[in-house]
């Protein structure tokens, strides 16, 4: 027997999630859409669902009309009744044990936590020595006794060092002392996968916290952090990762491929459930850096790929399909922010390694066609964005080295963290000198 009440609630949920569709495809609502990576695909599995969802507004329609239902009529609302019941328990699933554990082990090595004002940021899972899991050799006060220095960013502050020592903080923490003939140190905060907007709401949850710092610095890498922080959306994580979000609840409440179901989906299909890829700690080492200079490897073709696509998204098409106005927001407020707290910052700014690699551009054999890539014009944004902040960049510096980068991804070697460690520290003593020394 037909249910009308039950049938308009279906057929306004699927109206709904239609035009969550259209707004979310096809207007202007999310400029620079949600995915950086796979952007095809996932535009051709919302076109399916828009489809297959309209097919279904049309047979509630139809029921409506005739006031009668039909086996395809009650099939297809079995079935969005049994999506709606998987949402709802994974959601229960994900927020009471996954996403939200900084110590568990299910998921990605992400868990996520809620700053007093209200803002969300995803921290890592572990180590055990480090309260919010950064990748440092010791447990880090809420003050210290000596002056301290906090780094904000990404992967490459994080570190890519084979050892807790060859990072580039670590570097630069001992450049400082060597230099200033004081103690110091560097509370490494970076965490993998950050953009600037990450990096700010981190800064006010670690004050918020009680952490307290002498001197700021914010490490900016142009590869990925124009395209991390996306207008109109946020980052959340879900199955232990981060995954990017609409910023408007409609969105996120009626479009079906920002369920939790659809994101469970992309992370068991790249990853193993039942691992998590917390990091380990590492007892620092100085002697297993590596620092030697090895035979060069070819490039592999999924590093090829990566690079390609970097250098379209970077250097080629208009700079409005870069998120420049999150990068300024995040950098200037972080200024901001340092400033009433009367303690100097600073901007690292680290290349797209093909600025820095003349050996991965030749692989790439760009010759003529480098004349269609405006290679320095993400460099000449921040430098002109930013007059008054002080800039170390490390383009030449990197550039000047053997063998900076790791023969299979784009982070640095040892060889290349200990050089921009000491580059960076050499030249944050000459700029924190006088806020750092007793």
């Amino acid at each position: 027997m037909l249910s009308p009440a039950l049938v308009l609630a279906f057929f306004l949920y699927t109206a709904c999630a239609v035009v969550a569709i259209v707004l979310q495809g096809h207007s202007p609502l999310l400029p620079l859409g949600l995915f950086n990576d796979g952007r095809r695909e996932y535009e051709l599995l919302s076109e399916a669902a828009l489809v297959l969802l309209s097919t279904l507004l049309l047979i509630f329609g139809f029921e409506i009309l005739r006031r009668r239902s039909t086996l395809a009529g009650r099939l297809a609302r079995a079935t969005l009744a049994s999506l709606l019941l998987l949402e709802a328990a994974l959601t229960i699933f994900d927020i009471g044990w996954v996403s939200r554990d900084s110590h568990g082990l299910f998921g990605g090595p992400y868990y996520e936590r809620r700053t007093q004002s209200g803002d969300w940021i995803f921290l890592a899972k572990g180590p055990p020595n480090s309260e919010f899991g950064f990748r440092t050799p010791r447990e880090e006060p809420r003050r210290s006794s000596v002056p301290r220095v906090l780094f904000l960013g990404d992967s490459y502050t994080q570190g890519s060092g084979s050892d807790l020592a060859c990072n580039y903080p670590a570097v630069v923490e001992a450049e400082l002392i060597r230099r200033l003939g004081t103690p110091i140190e560097v509370m490494n905060a970076g965490v993998c996968g950050y953009g600037p907007v990450d990096s700010w709401k981190l800064l006010r949850f670690l004050d918020q916290e009680g952490f307290r710092f002498d001197a700021i610095v914010f490490n900016l890498f142009l590869e990925n952090d124009f395209t991390d922080n996306l207008p109109k959306t946020e980052r959340r994580v879900v199955a232990g990762i981060n995954f990017r979000f609409p910023s408007a609840w409609f969105l996120r409440f009626f479009h079906p491929l920002n369920y939790r179901v659809f994101r469970y989906a992309l992370f068991l299909r790249t990853a193993n459930p039942l691992l998590s890829r917390a990091p380990s700690p590492i007892e620092p080492d100085p002697h297993r850096c590596k620092t030697e200079p090895t035979p060069p490897e070819p490039m592999s073709e999924p590093l090829r790929a990566y690079v390609e696509r970097k250098l379209e998204t970077n250097y080629a098409g208009p700079m409005e399909t870069l998120a420049l106005s999150e990068v300024q927001l995040a950098v200037t407020s972080m200024q901001t922010f340092a400033a009433t707290r009367r303690v100097p910052f600073a901007l690292v700014v680290f290349p797209d390694r093909i600025l820095a690699d003349p050996a991965l551009r030749s692989e790439l054999r760009l010759g003529e066609r480098a004349r269609s890539f405006d290679l320095d014009r993400l460099q000449r944004w921040v430098h002109e964005s930013f007059p008054s902040l002080p800039q170390i960049d490390v383009t030449a510096v990197l550039a000047g080295s053997v063998q900076p980068y790791r023969p299979f991804d784009t982070h640095l070697s040892d060889a290349g963290n200990v050089r921009a460690g000491e580059f960076v520290g050499g030249r944050l003593a000459e700029i924190f000198g006088p806020h750092l020394r007793p």
